[in-house]
Parts: C-alpha cells; sequence; structure tokens
C-alpha cells in the first residue's frame, strides 16, 4: 500500500487561541497534515487506520495535541481516549 502525508502551515492558526477554552482544533493547529492511501481493498483500508490511530497514539504521548479529521474519527477516540468532537472539545490534560 502506498501511503503519503503532506505538512502544511496553518493559516488559520491564531496563537492565543492555543491556550483559550473552549479549544477549538482548527486556530489551535499551527500545522495541519494531509495523510492518505492508494490502495483501497478492505485489508489495506483495516491496516491504513490502524497505522494511523498508532501514529496519533504515539504523537500524543509525546505531549502533542493530535485531533484526526478523518470518516474513521469515532476509532480515533475509542483507541485513543480522545478526539475533537462538539461534545468533548477539550484535549486531555487540558
Amino acid at each position: 500500500m502506498r501511503v503519503w502525508a503532506d505538512n502544511f502551515k496553518n493559516d488559520a492558526y491564531l496563537a492565543e487561541q492555543s491556550a483559550r477554552k473552549p479549544y477549538h482544533p482548527i486556530e489551535a493547529s499551527r500545522w495541519t497534515a494531509e495523510v492518505d492511501a492508494e490502495d483501497s481493498d478492505p485489508e489495506s483500508h483495516e491496516r491504513f487506520q490502524a497505522g494511523v490511530v498508532a501514529m496519533i497514539r504515539s504523537l500524543r504521548a509525546c505531549g502533542m495535541i493530535v485531533t484526526a479529521s478523518c470518516d474513521f474519527e469515532d476509532r480515533v477516540a475509542s483507541e485513543t481516549g480522545w478526539n475533537w468532537s462538539s461534545e468533548t472539545t477539550e484535549p486531555p490534560r487540558s
């Protein structure tokens, strides 16, 4: 499976927002990343999702606040303990 990621400086970033509550995942993020996979067979798709979840878990273990916007956000939340939503706006340890 071919996977790629592009990183972008977030033009909507507001430095003062990163400490403000409620947390807003777009305004509080200096950078965004787009991660995608080329292969769409179910087994590859499962491995891709598991890999993205593991990457998010690892980044959070380093103290980063990571929010996923994807078609498997519920999986991200259940397997990592949190993902931004209108009901869960504050990241862990906030």
